[in-house]
């Protein structure tokens, strides 16, 4: 069985195992080019399978030493289908991680979920020496299930219609694209999906199982931008989630400093990911971004910005996390330089579905987003067929 890329819009409907695992190789070379970091013994990532989240546990396992466990719901092969990129991610994480003698699981369950969160509490005990030194916070859903309530996020603005364009990855083309706003119900849902709620409640049953270290750092990642993308980000429906997400990080420190707990929200730059191919009119600025990053030599895809975010801003040589006025981490100031800036609205200015792809890095933004499910890797024959042995031993 050989797979092709087979993309619905912005969506990949499949994956490709063996571009999954030169996805996280990629991210693994790339740590072990650079001076390893201070050891940081254990580690909980609160979805760990893709993005940010696992950038942050490859470059944690493979620079800090660190044990990790990871809770992420994912899917895996059955008669259905290969199953989801992230599932794939989570098995060679594990792999490259236990190659270094380290410690490292996956709980593939709805981390949303009161029972999720108990039964990572009782399997951390069983299976893993002393307390959690770090958790990091990174979900990316559409939706939250609290007992018989559900929640719908939205990708919306908080007030007017805003017009603009969108890529369609499908057709490879630029369309017209408009968002309405976001109803008070729609926006508080939202919140309860993308907000801090369910961090706090992580952080709640494990200080309760007295899993913490005393000074235990834990981090959410957010998103602020610049005005451009305001709208549609920062004033919107996701913006109103992470003033939200910002809010609880200061309610984990409160209620819990006693145990010295440090929250922080952690700004990072604008991404192709799984989650932001889907907020309409962002793709524009985050490709045009690529292209003006790159040829400044300032780019960073998410396993970059981790070890920066690690080495600079989290665990520094001066000691103390590195944060702004509002106490957070910062690794968006590259993107939100002047000049950076400056250079993103010049071609963004008079944009067309005839001159996009002169004007945007959209090979780049592409590229980034097949590789996410393993495809657009120069290296791999997509024609092979798959080693149907070794795909029925992995285990996430």
């Amino acid at each position: 069985m050989s797979i092709s890329p087979l993309l619905s819009g912005n969506v990949a409907r499949n994956c490709h195992p063996v571009g999954c695992q030169a996805y996280v190789q990629q991210q693994v070379d790339y740590i072990n080019s650079l001076p390893k970091l201070q050891t940081i013994k254990n580690v909980l990532i609160i979805g760990g399978s893709s993005g940010f989240g696992l950038a942050s546990r490859v470059a944690l396992t493979q620079s800090c030493h660190s044990n990790s466990l990871s809770v992420s719901m994912e899917r895996g092969p059955s008669e259905k289908g290969m199953g989801s990129a992230g599932w794939y991610n989570n098995v060679f994480a594990k792999q490259q991680a236990e190659a270094l003698g380290l410690r490292s699981d996956n709980i593939i369950a709805d981390a949303f979920s009161l029972e999720t969160m108990q039964s990572t509490v009782d399997y951390f005990k069983a299976n893993y020496a002393g307390k959690i030194d770090l958790v990091i916070y990174s979900l990316a859903s559409g939706k939250r299930i609290d007992g018989e309530q559900t929640w719908f996020s939205c990708l919306k603005t908080a007030e007017q219609t805003m017009h603009g364009y969108s890529l369609n990855l499908e057709t490879d083309s630029l369309t017209p694209d408009q968002v309405g706003p976001a109803s008070q119900d729609e926006l508080e849902a939202t919140a309860k999906v993308m907000g801090g709620e369910p961090w706090l409640q992580w952080i709640e049953v494990l200080a309760n199982a007295d899993l913490l270290n005393s000074g235990c750092k834990t981090l959410a990642f957010s998103y602020i931008g610049p005005e451009l993308t305001a709208p549609i980000y920062r004033d919107g429906s996701i913006g109103f989630a992470k003033q939200n997400l910002h809010l609880h990080a200061g309610l984990i420190n409160t209620k819990f400093r006693d145990l010295s707990i440090q929250a922080m929200p952690c700004v990072a730059k604008a991404l192709v990911t799984k989650a932001s191919v889907f907020i309409p009119v962002m793709s524009p600025y985050i490709a045009a971004l690529y292209d003006v990053m790159k040829h400044k030599e300032l780019h960073e895809e998410t396993i970059q910005q981790a070890y920066r975010l690690l080495s600079e801003h989290l665990f520094p040589k001066s000691g103390e996390a590195q944060l702004d006025d509002e106490g957070c981490l910062r690794i968006d100031d590259w993107e939100l330089r002047e000049d950076v800036q400056a250079q993103v609205n010049k071609q963004l200015d008079g944009l067309s579905p005839e001159n996009f792809k002169q004007r945007l890095d959209y090979q780049g933004y592409k590229q980034s987003f097949l590789q996410l499910n393993g495809f657009g890797f120069e290296h791999i024959d997509y024609s092979s067929e798959l080693d149907s042995q070794w795909l029925a031993q992995l285990r996430p």
